[in-house]
């Protein structure tokens, strides 16, 4: 029997980053310094915090590419379980 190749394409495997931060942490970060720019009308501020999440980001990216979506999705889950819970289906 022949070998059988299955093309496997970079493209796919890569993860979507916008200036080198997860898009959607940058989001976030982007979300955040309009927000402070519309609650203390100060410019300098929403920059700088923007900024600064940025670089913050672009570290959790670069220290684990899944480190993201592991943050955004701890929101989903309890942060603690109850044992007896599942003490009674044994």
């Amino acid at each position: 029997m022949a070998e059988r190749r299955s093309p496997v394409y970079k493209a796919i495997n890569k993860p979507l980053l916008l200036m080198g931060c997860d898009r959607r942490l940058f989001f976030a970060a982007v979300v955040i310094g309009a927000a402070i720019w519309n609650m203390l009308n100060t410019i300098i501020g929403a920059v700088l915090t923007t900024g600064v999440m940025v670089l913050v980001a672009r570290y959790i990216t670069n220290t684990d590419a899944q480190l993201p979506r592991i943050l955004l999705n701890s929101a989903k889950f309890s942060p603690e379980y109850d044992v007896g819970k599942l003490a009674g289906e044994r």
